[in-house]
């Protein structure tokens, strides 16, 4: 089940699909609305809840963890090599959550991106931006000493 039920709501006009339950279920309303542009939410009720999981869903209680998530897009830069100031985000604020699309890495192409979750809009952002252009340009804009 999943499959046609999400083909029915495409069909229907929906601009939204939830799948509420495990990996199966969403994996099925994912195949049903591939290619649609439909967009997929995700309510994890699932044993395993690996996809959740992997994608920092919240799992149990949905409330919210913060009143504010702000995502900024890491673009390639002229160094291929991340994973050096991954570490570095990461010794800078723990918190920031950073997805890599698997992609090679090119000046200006959309590699990935990163979400923090905080407590006021303008310091959230302020992290994001950090980290993204950390992690693009090998360039903390705050003067933040990784080595320091």
């Amino acid at each position: 089940p999943g499959t046609g039920q999400a083909r029915k709501a495409v069909e229907g006009g929906a601009d939204v699909v939830v799948a509420v339950g495990g990996d199966g279920t969403v994996r099925a309303v994912a195949e049903g609305l591939a290619g649609t542009g439909v967009a997929l939410a995700v309510l994890p009720m699932g044993t395993g809840n690996i996809f959740a999981r992997n994608y920092d869903l919240p799992l149990g209680d949905t409330s919210t963890s913060a009143p504010w998530t702000v995502m900024g897009n890491l673009l390639g830069g002229e160094d291929p090599d991340l994973y050096p100031r991954y570490e570095h985000v990461m010794a800078h604020d723990p918190g920031a959550k950073i997805h890599f699309y698997g992609k090679g890495v090119r000046p200006g192409r959309k590699i990935g991106h990163v979400t923090v979750l905080g407590d006021n809009l303008a310091g959230t952002r302020r992290t994001a931006t950090l980290a993204a252009h950390w992690l693009s340009d090998a360039c903390w804009a705050d003067g933040f000493d990784p080595h320091a």
